[in-house]
């Protein structure tokens, strides 16, 4: 069996010859498409990956907006287009993660775009 996975992009190429009888060559296959179909990712996951994205960048961008500020006041002025509504933690949760990015830091208890 070859795999190449030499470029950057998730992209997996496996080649395989399987010599048995037919009905146990078809067999395998069948099994073969199963978990291959497990792994596929769905264009359905991929828009909800896309959203969460466009939310992330949306709250990073009122981050911005609005020079810093406490979780509350973050959540006081959520962009109109978001897709999910903001509360408190899930603010503070998702500014944790910028953080690690240095995207965003804490001082005190104001959360200002890093620098």
């Amino acid at each position: 069996m070859e795999e190449d996975n030499s470029g950057y992009g998730g992209t997996v190429i496996v080649s395989m010859e399987l010599n048995d009888r037919y009905d146990d060559v078809v067999s395998k296959l069948e099994i073969y498409d199963d978990v291959v179909s497990k792994l596929e990712i769905s264009d359905r996951t991929r828009l909800r990956l896309q959203n969460v994205t466009t939310d992330f960048e949306q709250l990073l961008d009122t981050v911005e907006a609005i020079d810093g500020g406490t979780k509350s006041v973050i959540v006081e002025n959520p962009p109109d287009e978001m897709v999910v509504d903001n509360d408190s933690e899930a603010v503070v949760n998702a500014l944790k993660v910028f953080e690690q990015y240095d995207l965003v830091t804490l001082a005190g208890n104001r959360w200002m775009i890093s620098t």
